[in-house]
C-alpha cells in the first residue's frame, strides 16, 4: 500500500518473531497466565497480555524484547520513529496498545461497574506512556543506554502504576 504500511508490517514481523522466540525458549509458559495476541489483518502474534499482577514477568520480558530488536535495528527504527505522517508507525502502535490495553482491563474489571470514559482514559493514558517512552527511547537515548537498560525504564513502571489505578478502582466498586 504505502512506505508507512511497510514500516508497521516489518514491526508486526519482528514483534512476531519476539514472541515466537520466547515461546520457544519458554518465557511464555502456558502456566504463567500470559495470553498471546495474534492480529487479525498479518496472522502474526504481537502482544502479550497477561491479567494477573502476581506473573507479569512474560510481559516485562516482551517490553526488554521490543528494546532489544529496536536496538539491533537502531537506524531503521528511529526513522520509523521519526514520521508522524498519516499511518506512521508512532499513530498505528499508540492505537494498537489502546485497544490491547482496554480489552486487558475489560477482563480485569470484569462485573464491575465502571464508567467507560475512565477505562478509555486509562487505556490511552498508558499506551501513551509506554509507546512514549519506546519512541524517546528510540530516538534520543538508545545510543546512551543500550536495551538491558530498558528493563529499568518508564514503561514497567508505568504497567506496574495502571495495575495499581484498576486495583483501587476494584475496590472502590
Amino acid at each position: 500500500k504505502d512506505k508507512n504500511d511497510l514500516i508497521c508490517y516489518v514491526f508486526l514481523q519482528d514483534l512476531n518473531t519476539l514472541i515466537e522466540k520466547m515461546i520457544k525458549n519458554g518465557e511464555i509458559a502456558s502456566y504463567s497466565g500470559a495470553e498471546v495476541i495474534t492480529d487479525e489483518r498479518h496472522h502474526f502474534k504481537v502482544y502479550i497480555r497477561c491479567c494477573d499482577s502476581e506473573k507479569q514477568t512474560s510481559v516485562i520480558n516482551y517490553w526488554q524484547g521490543i528494546g532489544f530488536f529496536i536496538y539491533t535495528k537502531s537506524h531503521f527504527y528511529k526513522d520509523a520513529f521519526s514520521s508522524s505522517d498519516q499511518n506512521c508507525l508512532q499513530y498505528y502502535l499508540f492505537d494498537f496498545y489502546t485497544k490491547m490495553l482496554k480489552e486487558e482491563i475489560l477482563i480485569m474489571l470484569k462485573g464491575k461497574n465502571i464508567n467507560p470514559s475512565d477505562i478509555d482514559f486509562i487505556s490511552e493514558y498508558f499506551a501513551n506512556s509506554q509507546i512514549g517512552n519506546m519512541i524517546r527511547w528510540t530516538q534520543y537515548g538508545i545510543d546512551r543506554f543500550g536495551p538491558g537498560n530498558l528493563k529499568y525504564n518508564y514503561s514497567e513502571f508505568a504497567r506496574n502504576l495502571m495495575l495499581f489505578i484498576l486495583k483501587d478502582l476494584i475496590n472502590k466498586c
